[in-house]
């Protein structure tokens, strides 16, 4: 999620420039694109680290179990999908919000 707040707020100074001549609207797909690939690319280092993780602390809570960690594409669909809902939630309101700023107030408070 603070990838995706960093994401846009790097980008507020494209942002104002553009926002002379671009509509919100216009400018909304672009935030999309780059919230739909660093959230998607999130959801799977995210799905393998979880992963790798169980499969180490497991066995070192419980020694006598045996738990296969097998890869589910289900999981791994509802992993993935959820780490994208939550990234375009959280970019929403920050391109939303640079897009209604005035030009000459945002320079002001760079």
């Amino acid at each position: 999620m603070w990838l995706i707040i960093a994401l846009v707020t790097g980008q507020t100074v494209q942002g104002i420039i553009q926002q002379t001549w671009d509509t919100w609207i216009a400018n909304l797909d672009e935030y999309t694109l780059e919230v739909l690939i660093a959230s998607g690319v999130a959801g799977i280092i995210g799905y393998v680290i979880g992963m790798a993780a169980s499969s180490i602390i497991m066995p070192l809570l419980d020694s006598k179990a045996r738990i296969d960690f097998t890869f589910n594409p289900e999981i791994f669909l509802i992993a993935t999908m959820l780490a994208i809902i939550v990234g375009i939630i959280a970019a929403f309101y920050p391109a939303y919000k640079a897009t209604k700023l005035d030009p000459t107030v945002a320079f002001r408070t760079l």
